[in-house]
């Protein structure tokens, strides 16, 4: 008799897994990891960009403020 070829057996091979979840497998494990040093750094860094957007809003509305004045 002739096999039927076309039918595989039911565990042929390795479990295939979804393709999405490879992709966040190898970019979990290809992650940079900061040293303490870094973090501490970027933290201040996002600390100093703060203050510095705060203290240009400020001044921005001063600017406006005291031209405003100045056409009375």
């Amino acid at each position: 008799m002739r096999e039927n070829r076309r039918t595989a057996p039911a565990n042929s091979g390795p479990e295939k897994v979804p393709a999405e979840q490879v992709v966040k497998d190898i970019r979990r494990a290809t992650r940079r990891q900061f040293s303490a040093e870094e973090k501490i750094r970027i933290v201040e860094l996002t600390r100093f960009r703060g203050l510095f957007t705060a203290m240009a809003g400020q001044v921005s509305s001063w600017c406006s403020l005291s031209y405003s004045m100045g056409d009375r």
